[in-house]
């Protein structure tokens, strides 16, 4: 302890004596060193404190930086510029105009061409029934705070949800319909509207300080639901260029749309809130979900847009208003081919039969490609398997293996769509398939080998190779597993 202990009190004598003895012997060691030695030791001294100085700074530096990237993350970038329309940002909590939108212009859609950008009822592909049913729980008062639209792809869930929660923003309200014309159905129909919220997959971020970053993705949903209300998971994924992985709705994400609505309602009505493929929430995100679901703040609506509802909480299913939402018909698709994108009757004809009621598949077909992904790629795989040529099918699956996994689940689907129609034709029921030219010669070739004995066991096979893939399993193990299998069964008599 030095006379600096001593705080408030006149150090004893003993110790002033101390302290003048270490001065001067200090004093005396500093005098006899070298002055060059002296000086570069000072000199590394204020070298070092500027150093310190200057790493400081660029911390600091660095941490504006992350706060201006986290804050424009989550500000609204222009879509379509054009003065006479502003519209503000989603969250209340900013106070100047941030979008801008020209109603008579859309963007140019990155993903699939869809024909299909107007959220009112009337534009909507069939479906006659669930609208009804909607417009009339809105006029009667009767509309729930939580619903499950579950459907199909291409069946128009995701439409019919932003038709509907147009319908209810709408403020000159028709007999059937949304107007339009009103602020709240422009801002809707270009997806900029301040109570709407959006819960959607994304990319899977293994920080917490990233998932601040997740709100960039906003624009991109936006853009590719106002270009194609039907959009399709494996539409978004390619969006996103996601590759191997899944999108997933983490707990930051709920959190971030249940901040939001906590705020004041922008317009005054209802607070919407729709959640895009629910099944893809984790345990953690849908746990949170389900608190508010219980405790709904007053005037808010959570739409539920799903394919699988086996695939969510039961406890969150208990608390949904379940609306089933069908295929849609053969001739509602043919009727709006040939009426709204004047295509040639007999083509639209063909186009819908092959499409069985999706109408994301609609489009691929009317824009060159296959409705149900590379057939000749599955006949390639039924052929080895049934051949017992193992060198060409290990390379083959070695190909397949690196592809992603909804391709891969996509693939499994046109494998068992295959089994189907060539079950149809080897029971006598050809005037039911639904395939045409290399496919239906393809699939009378193999309907040789489907029969009654084999049949159930080869979709059964499919099918578990389907789940498996959907839980991560090892795609190499899957499709070996499974060729192994198929080759004992195709082998097997009627």
């Amino acid at each position: 302890m030095g006379c600096q202990g001593f705080k408030g009190r006149f150090p004893p004598p003993f110790w002033i004596s101390i302290c003048k003895e270490r001065g001067a012997k200090i004093g005396k060691e500093r005098e006899s060193r070298n002055p060059e030695t002296l000086g570069r030791e000072r000199m590394g001294m204020r070298m070092g404190k500027k150093r310190q100085r200057d790493k400081e700074k660029e911390k600091e530096r660095k941490r504006e930086r992350e706060k201006k990237k986290i804050r424009s993350s989550h500000r609204l970038e222009p879509i379509i510029h054009n003065s006479s329309h502003v519209i503000y940002n989603g969250c209340s909590s900013y106070p100047k105009p941030l979008l801008s939108f020209n109603l008579s212009t859309i963007a140019h859609a990155k993903t699939k061409t869809s024909y299909l950008r107007s959220m009112l009822f009337k534009d909507i592909i069939g479906q006659a029934a669930t609208k009804r049913r909607l417009i009339s729980s809105v006029k009667e008062g009767r509309v729930s705070h939580a619903q499950l639209f579950l459907g199909p792809e291409g069946s128009g869930t995701l439409a019919l949800a932003l038709a509907y929660a147009q319908y209810i923003a709408c403020e000159n309200k028709q007999e059937n319909d949304s107007c339009g014309q009103c602020s709240s159905c422009r801002q809707i129909a270009q997806m900029a509207y301040p109570d709407l919220h959006l819960l959607y997959p994304q990319h899977l971020v293994k920080k917490v300080e990233d998932a601040h970053g997740r709100g960039a993705y906003l624009l991109n949903f936006r853009e590719a639901v106002i270009n194609n209300a039907y959009l399709s998971l494996s539409d978004w994924y390619q969006a996103l260029d996601l590759e191997n992985q899944q999108g997933i709705i983490v707990a930051p994400d709920v959190h971030e749309v249940l901040r939001k609505l906590t705020l004041k309602s922008f317009s005054g009505g209802y607070k919407i809130c729709i959640v895009w493929y629910p099944e893809k929430m984790n345990i953690i995100a849908a746990n949170i979900l389900l608190k508010i679901l219980e405790e709904p703040p007053d005037k808010t609506l959570f739409i539920f847009v799903a394919e699988h509802s086996d695939q969510l909480l039961a406890t969150i299913q208990s608390r949904l208003q379940l609306i089933k939402i069908p295929r849609l018909n053969t001739e509602d698709i043919i009727a709006h081919l040939t009426n709204t994108l004047q295509v040639d009757a007999a083509k639209a004809k063909s186009i819908a039969h092959l499409s069985e009621g999706n109408y994301n598949d609609s489009l691929t077909l009317l824009e060159g490609g296959s409705s149900h992904g590379d057939i000749m790629k599955v006949r390639d795989w039924f052929l080895y398997c049934f051949q017992g040529k193992m060198v060409e099918l290990l390379d083959w699956i070695d190909v397949e293996a690196k592809t992603g996994r909804e391709h891969q689940m996509a693939f499994f689907l046109t494998a068992m769509h295959v089994v189907r129609e060539s079950f149809l034709i080897s029971s006598g029921c050809a005037e039911l398939v639904r395939l045409e030219g290399d496919e239906l010669v393809f699939a009378q070739r193999f309907s040789k080998m489907i029969h009654g004995g084999n049949v159930d066991q080869i979709i059964i096979g499919i099918n578990k190779a389907h789940y498996h893939i959907s839980r991560n399993a090892s795609a190499k193990l899957v499709f070996v597993d499974l060729s192994y299998d198929l080759g004992r069964l195709l082998q097997t008599k009627a």
